[in-house]
Formats: structure tokens, sequence, C-alpha cells
């Protein structure tokens, strides 16, 4: 997905959502992932999900603050493999992933 493109996240809401990618790092992931946005938003609370390629979820944040735009989140309790994580917020849903090694 490139920065102009969006998605309909709910089929009965109208709104759209900006899909923004995320950029990670390190990657691959040892122990801690670090999670940056691409673009200043005014609104910097965001639900943060990440899940595995099997699409269960491993990590689930409601109502964070994501202060400056980055964020690092612990990952040694996942299993290795390839993760996708999701923040999302009124305007945006950013999208990345990474591999936990």
């Amino acid at each position: 997905l490139n920065n102009s493109e969006s998605a309909i996240l709910n089929p009965v809401s109208t709104e759209e959502l900006q899909i923004v990618p995320l950029t990670i790092m390190p990657n691959p992931v040892k122990d801690l992932v670090v999670i940056q946005t691409s673009s200043e938003v005014e609104q910097n609370i965001y639900d943060i999900k990440i899940f595995d390629s099997f699409g269960k979820l491993w990590y689930d944040l409601n109502n964070e603050l994501f202060p400056y735009n980055r964020l690092e989140i612990p990952v040694q309790h996942i299993p290795l493999g390839m993760y996708w994580i999701h923040l999302k917020n009124q305007e945006q849903l950013f999208q990345g992933k990474f591999i936990k090694n």
C-alpha cells in the first residue's frame, strides 16, 4: 500500500482511514521492537496490535499514548516468526511487519 491508499475497516461505516506504512527497527527483532510513524499527527493516542502470520493476536493495547511518533515494545515473550503491527487512531491506520528471531 502506498500513502495515497485508504481502506474501509467497518463495512457499515462510510468513514475511511488513510493507511500509512510504519518504520520498524531493528528488523529482524530480538527483544525490543521500535516503531515510528512517518508523519506528524495531532492525535497521538493509538490502539496497537501485533498479529502473527496465522492471525493470532500477541499484543493489544488500547488508548496508548504514542509520544513523538515513536514507541518501544518488548517482544521477548513472543515466538520466532513474522508479525504485523497495526496502530490505529481516529484518522489513520499505520501498518508494518517484522521478523522475530
